[in-house]
């Protein structure tokens, strides 16, 4: 330790300035003397000096070796500040090869510290900083590693499976490279690589993907019994989802056998963890109950053994969930609720002994296993509801939605790819269908329009979140990138990328079989890749731009009636749901109401558009129109606007999108005067949003009635 702080001495000195003697010397002694918290500072203010001096390459020099000192030291959160401080000289660097790679060393040392296979802000910035700049290969392939697993995490559907490629890629060419190591590591290593690919084809159900990659794995020699475990289960799993139920239960028995009697190390028991995870998953899937139970209760003792007998771990709540979903099903709905309370305590602070105890909202942070938790605990309390009709369980289950979905907008806060929002927003559209439900139940029996509100607040989540993000991302663009480099860059890739995409397009329309050759596929590939880490450096190199787009941005239903709406203007927001539709209506009166529509809307919608199929349907038959049109108009409760309102802002949804609202008629008419009849258009006059929120978020100017835009 003595040789290293004396390095550390005289490194230091050569990388500073004469006349900063004062501080040079505080932090020799205070590196002698390990005194953390004083070193912290003197090192701030010496960083301070040399940014005014201009001096980048003493600012790395210092941050790299206060980073050496913390890491040896076990510093590693304070390690990881000064990490981020280096990495904030990233774009002053770009010309300077030597510096670009320092910023890749601190980082890369800095990740392997504090990465424990959790989400992590920080730890996510410096992976991909460290894969941005430094010139080793093989740590370029571990960033790959690090940054794909967090961002599988987080729900990041395109980066994760970009990052995972990259990381499989980069290990399948070290097998035909001199890169020192023996052919067993490279073989470890590529399966690792193989593992992470087939966890994520099989989470998105890409199971003949998953089946492809498994056997190649399951080829390479030498491989670890545990390496071999792994790759039979979850190509066990893929297997049972191709409809091979008999191969998938001999191929999972086979990947236990292979840990069963390996000891009990901390990386054996993560294995036994997630093998005896899957096997107890696909014997639920097989409808054995007792037999998942039994297994996945030996999972997740397995699991609290791994963790030192404490809850407090992800794949422990995932274990829960699926332990509660067994439960569940065999209508032991308080063994259920216990163990979804149990996930939720394995990833946020609650108390552990209060059933009805949920997280602050304040409190939430990125992790997915939080919104499965709250969206499996909410569905068992629907269960509890019906079982008791006790409304408080329907509440809380309310409550559990609205978690949810915080965390769900958390999650795509960080997302750059409107695909991974778009995969996201279609898996919880069948939880915001859920969530309406019960304010609907609850405002049925109490009248309380804060769950007409809430209501509303839901259906917005549910359609709202990729064009409220497209429309921040113009207002951003407008307003902070002129002539940004990395702006024009990404526009620029973006126009290539569709360029091949229509060459690629044009090739295989053109009935060749061998068009498309795999080398424009992979040309595309790479130019999605560049594109992604375009983007990734446009919002870290453009901090107003980075504000502006990934501000959490929430509406409510007073919002919009305090700045939409006037003593004219009212409001009427659609939700059409796969199995029950709903109406929420408001005026600036505070009048709130909420409606559930009838099952047969989706025949009438038909039945009003069939008449505008061809020329003259409506001509040769008014009366049945005239019947369509009105019927459809209170189906829609457009009978309900109340007051002084004529005109009104519609917000449909689905289907309801293609009803030309103004051709409804307001009242029962039968004469065959086509243009006297009562058009909804004589009497009120509409205006059409994809949603209120896309409204909510027009620039200033552009938010009043006259100048709404209707999408």
């Amino acid at each position: 330790m003595q040789r290293f702080l004396f390095i550390f001495i005289i490194i230091f000195s050569s990388c500073t300035i004469d006349h900063h003697d004062d501080y040079i010397n505080k932090i020799n002694h205070y590196v002698n003397e390990k005194n953390i918290d004083s070193l912290d500072n003197a090192v701030l203010n010496q960083l301070k000096i040399y940014d005014i001096a201009d001096s980048t390459k003493a600012y790395i020099n210092l941050c790299s070796l206060v980073v050496d000192s913390l890491i040896a030291w076990k510093q590693n959160n304070i390690a990881a500040k000064f990490a981020m401080l280096a990495s904030s000289k990233e774009s002053l660097v770009h010309t300077d090869s030597s510096l670009k790679n320092k910023i890749g060393e601190i980082a890369y040392k800095t990740v392997i510290k504090i990465f424990n296979f959790q989400y992590d802000d920080t730890c996510l910035s410096l992976s991909e900083i460290a894969y941005r700049n430094t010139r080793s290969s093989l740590w370029k392939n571990n960033m790959c590693h690090s940054i794909s697993i967090m961002y599988h995490i987080l729900g990041d559907k395109s980066k994760a499976a970009m990052y995972y490629n990259l990381c499989y890629q980069g290990r399948l060419l070290v097998q035909h490279t001199d890169v020192p190591g023996t052919l067993t590591l490279r073989n470890k290593r590529l399966a690792s690589g193989i593992i992470n690919e087939l966890i994520f084809f099989n989470e998105y159900s890409q199971y003949d993907s998953s089946i492809t990659y498994a056997k190649i794995g399951l080829q390479l020699d030498s491989l670890q019994n545990e390496k071999v475990a792994l790759l039979k289960a979850y190509l066990a799993e893929a297997l049972y989802y191709t409809g091979n139920k008999k191969e998938a239960t001999k191929t999972i028995d086979e990947a236990w056998q292979l840990l069963q009697q390996q000891p009990s190390r901390k990386d054996i028991l993560e294995k036994k963890r997630d093998v005896l995870h899957l096997k107890g998953l696909l014997q639920f899937n097989n409808r054995n109950n007792t037999e998942a139970m039994q297994t996945l209760h030996q999972a997740l003792d397995t699991a609290l053994k791994k963790n030192k007998y404490s809850f407090k771990d992800r794949y422990i709540g995932k274990i829960c969930i699926d332990i509660a979903k067994v439960y569940q099903s065999k209508q032991l709905i308080d063994s259920a609720l216990l163990y979804t309370h149990k996930a939720l305590f394995s990833v946020t602070e609650i108390d552990s002994t209060d059933i009805f105890s949920l997280p602050d909202i304040n409190t939430l942070y990125r992790e997915n296993t939080n919104l499965e938790a709250c969206d499996a605990m909410a569905s068992v309390l629907h269960e509890k509801y019906t079982l008791t009709q006790d409304i408080q369980y329907l509440q809380m289950a309310v409550r559990c939605y609205t978690i949810s979905f915080e965390t769900e907008s958390k999650l795509m806060e960080h997302f750059t790819n409107d695909g991974s929002r778009l995969s996201m927003l279609k898996e919880s559209k069948a939880s915001s269908e859920k969530a309406i439900a019960a304010c609907f139940k609850i405002y049925q029996q109490t009248k309380d329009t804060a769950y007409a509100s809430l209501a509303f607040s839901f259906v917005e989540n549910s359609k709202s979140i990729v064009l409220l993000e497209s429309v921040k991302q113009n207002i951003a663009i407008n307003t902070t990138l002129a002539n940004d480099s990395n702006y024009l860059q990404v526009q620029k890739l973006q126009l290539q990328v569709a360029e091949l995409g229509k060459r690629i397009y044009e090739q295989q329309s053109s009935g060749n079989k061998d068009a498309a050759p795999a080398d424009l596929q992979n040309k595309r590939q790479q130019l999605e890749n560049d594109l992604q880490f375009a983007k990734t450096n446009l919002t870290n190199g453009n901090s107003a731009y980075k504000f502006l787009t990934q501000t959490n941005t929430h509406f409510t239903l007073q919002d919009i009636q305090q700045k939409l709406l006037d003593q004219e203007t009212a409001i009427t927001e659609y939700f059409y749901g796969d199995s029950c539709s709903y109406c929420i209506y408001a005026d600036n009166k505070n009048n709130i109401r909420f409606y559930k529509l009838d099952t047969s809307l989706h025949t009438a919608v038909r039945e009003l558009l069939h008449n505008f199929t061809a020329p003259g349907i409506i001509i040769s038959n008014p009366q049945t129109y005239y019947v369509q049109a009105y019927n459809l108009y209170r189906q829609l409760q457009l009978n309900h606007i109340t007051g002084d309102a004529h005109k009104l802002i519609i917000i449909p949804d689905g289907i309801l999108s293609l009803i030309p609202f103004d051709a409804l008629l307001t009242e029962p008419y039968t004469s065959l005067v086509l243009k006297n009849a009562p058009y909804f258009i004589k009497q009120y006059q509409s205006t059409y949003g994809y949603s209120a929120a896309t409204l909510m978020e027009q620039p200033a100017g552009n938010t009043s009635q006259k100048n709404i835009i209707a999408f």
